[in-house]
């Protein structure tokens, strides 16, 4: 059991941050007489703390370049002030998700004095059911003073959804693809982090925070069993 109550409390971490898993810890705590810190999902939770502003559309110039804008995030790191700007456009679906998503990511770079430089930009598209943006988050896990971007999002489909987790990194880009739907013959939930895009030259830390908080998200087998196990 003392894996059950190490994977809840890791589990919310990653999708939820401490302040909404506080209870977990305790749990984990006194459940297994061990401390919360000693745990790897931990050190690696605190390891990547990034501060970030969510400013108004209207106060960063940027953002009058663009159009169907949904997020802002700025924040400060070792490539300068970076932006990063989330599009998407309504009226897919039932009229209320997404017909595409659209990331992008400047940094103000002193080699062009100090001017917002575009480091990377990812899109993608659905004529279907719609995209949904699940989450986004910025971390350094490898603590080189530079933000790593995940954005994770789902293609809905009438038969089995499409799932991605997308990192940046200084422009370098890394991917993880799958499927994630119940159908009549339970939970399809598959993925692939080695093909387009490889997690196979990313850093370690990359891979393992990639995996998990993928997993934590999409994996309907194992979010099926934390549902059961809740109770007790």
């Amino acid at each position: 059991m003392e894996k059950y109550y190490e994977n809840q409390l890791c589990e919310c971490l990653y999708t939820n941050g401490p302040g909404e898993c506080l209870d977990l810890w305790k749990k984990y705590e006194k459940k297994t007489g061990k401390q919360a810190d000693d745990l790897d999902c931990v050190f690696e939770f605190e390891a990547q703390q990034i501060e970030y502003d969510k400013p108004s559309f209207k106060s960063i110039p940027l953002a009058m370049s663009y159009s169907d804008i949904i997020d802002i995030y700025t924040w400060k790191d070792d490539l300068g002030k970076n932006t990063l700007i989330i599009t998407a456009r309504k009226g897919c679906g039932d009229g209320y998700h997404y017909c595409d998503l659209r990331a992008y990511h400047y940094s103000d770079d002193i080699i062009y004095g100090n001017k917002p430089v575009l480091v990377r930009e990812i899109k993608d598209f659905e004529k279907g059911l719609g995209i949904e943006l699940d989450g986004v988050r910025l971390t350094d896990l490898d603590r080189n003073e530079i933000a790593e971007i995940s954005i994770t999002y789902t293609i809905r489909s009438r038969s089995v959804d499409t799932v991605k987790l997308i990192m940046l990194e200084k422009g370098e880009k890394y991917a993880i693809r799958g499927e994630s739907k119940y159908n009549s013959n339970g939970c399809n939930y598959n993925y692939n982090m080695y093909g387009r895009d490889s997690f196979e030259s990313a850093k370690s830390s990359f891979r393992r925070f990639a995996m998990k908080l993928f997993s934590s998200l999409y994996n309907c087998n194992v979010n099926d069993y934390l549902k059961i196990q809740a109770d007790y």
